[in-house]
């Protein structure tokens, strides 16, 4: 599975680990899980429901959702998002 993922400028070109990859995928998956909408999503998240940047954030975590679901299969996906420690 293909995903953008960045750390942000403070860790100079670092890596990522893999848990660290799955844990901020995790993280939006369960965002899209429990919003069951874009307006609830934009609410829980402070954004903008008229924004476009807001959607392509929003259609970009639902997409990635699906995906990794489709990676896992529906018990792992279940167990990474529901039954599994954050970092």
């Amino acid at each position: 599975m293909l995903v953008y993922f960045s750390k942000g400028y403070g860790h100079h070109g670092t890596r990522p680990a893999l848990d660290e990859v799955l844990d901020c995928l995790a993280s939006d998956a369960s965002g899209i899980e429990s919003a069951h909408s874009f307006d609830n999503w934009c609410s829980e998240y402070g954004y903008d429901t008229d924004s476009r940047k807001a959607e392509k954030t929003w259609r970009i975590c639902t997409e990635q959702a699906i995906r990794l679901q489709y990676l896992l299969g529906p018990a792992l996906y279940t167990a990474l998002l529901w039954n599994t420690e954050r970092l």
